[in-house]
């Protein structure tokens, strides 16, 4: 694997974890310490990516094991008597009966609590009454995207009952809303918006497709409108799931890619259309450019106040960074479509699993601003 960004990660070590004691259901028991041999790990406050920064793990530090999070990718460590934190499990080698350990933290309990940024939910509750004036529809999101966005693992199983929220419970209501107003019209997919067809989405797509158009759909959308915009148009929705740029990986500058993205967030406020952009997942051969995307996703969603669906930072600390054995799609779970909206903790290292779940969790956020809706 390529050398990675970091802001989504930290270096890649070999370690070795000993459990020398059993770890007790309901007073978990501390393991005896352990030493790294190579490397160096950040040990956050708590298990995310966003958390402060506790310390820095330096080569041949003792550390010990007292539980994991609910999710299981992350483990609560001591160093010693004033210090502790969480590390990334995918970063260490270790041979730790993991069923075995408490979980110490509730993650699906702990993401309920969180809200957007006062400033972010301020202009999101500002474009979605922009957007009710001009005819959005509440309940309605578009899908931007590529074959990512399109592939049938990716919302389907949220639109049509193949899901299993366990310990995120609280993302029913969220769900609920976004599924029962019908997205397609009297001739056309009468089906959730999870279910509809994009108009703006499409295999190999890149960010540049979306205003050309060639790429629009010759039945649905007018001469001369672009995907976007008749997408817009046809479902007039009031949030849009935005992640493109995958793609353009191959070919585009990162101020190119930046300028398109831009533009798409633009026009969205613009159509009082919510835009949450998401970072791209990590893609192989292309270390260096994945790295320069994201920070210009980064930068636009601060930008324009949106917000920040940060998919990459979820998927940092999964196998092989959440992606299939080709390096640019994320990982399916072994049930397929039928499992990749089951968020059991054994599912949860797939990236299509990782994605449904922090896609909902996205709408959830936003569905409390714009419904009004208190923790």
């Amino acid at each position: 694997m390529n050398k990675r960004c970091p802001m989504y990660c930290c270096v890649m070590m070999s370690a070795l974890l000993l459990l020398l004691t059993t770890i007790a259901y309901t007073q978990p028991t501390p393991s005896q310490p352990t030493t790294y041999d190579v490397g160096r790990v950040r040990v956050r406050a708590e298990p995310n990516r966003y958390a402060e920064v506790v310390t820095t793990l330096e080569p041949a530090t003792p550390l010990t094991v007292i539980g994991k999070s609910s999710g299981g990718l992350w483990l609560n460590i001591t160093l010693d008597e004033a210090r502790s934190g969480w590390v990334a499990i995918e970063l260490i080698t270790h041979n730790l009966d993991l069923a075995a350990l408490a979980v110490t933290y509730d993650q699906g309990a702990n993401f309920a609590g969180e809200t957007l940024p006062p400033r972010i939910a301020e202009h999101v509750l500002r474009i979605y009454e922009r957007g009710q004036a001009l005819g959005k529809r509440p309940g309605i999101f578009s899908k931007i995207g590529d074959s990512i966005t399109v592939a049938p693992q990716m919302y389907t199983p949220l639109g049509d009952g193949r899901y299993y929220l366990g310990d995120y419970e609280y993302l029913q209501n969220a769900l609920d809303y976004f599924s029962v107003t019908p997205a397609g019209d009297a001739t056309h997919n009468q089906a959730n918006a999870f279910l509809n067809p994009s108009l703006a989405a499409g295999i190999g797509w890149t960010s540049a497709a979306l205003y050309d158009v060639d790429f629009a759909d010759p039945e649905r959308c007018l001469p001369d409108e672009t995907p976007l915009v008749c997408e817009y148009r046809v479902l007039q929705p009031s949030v849009a799931l935005i992640m493109i740029g995958t793609n353009d990986l191959a070919w585009q500058s990162a101020d190119g890619y930046q300028s398109n993205l831009d533009g798409i967030l633009a026009y969205s406020i613009e159509q009082g259309v919510i835009p949450v952009v998401s970072t791209l997942p990590y893609r192989e051969g292309y270390a260096d450019e994945w790295a320069l995307f994201n920070q210009a996703i980064i930068a636009s969603a601060d930008k324009f106040a949106v917000p920040l669906w940060d998919y990459a930072a979820a998927l940092d600390p999964l196998v092989n960074f959440g992606l299939d054995t080709d390096g640019v799609h994320p990982s399916i779970p072994p049930m397929g479509t039928d499992g990749a909206a089951d968020f059991h903790d054994y599912n949860l290292p797939y990236g299509y699993v990782m994605r449904n779940l922090t896609a909902l969790q996205q709408l959830d956020l936003v569905w409390r601003v714009i419904a009004m809706q208190p923790l």
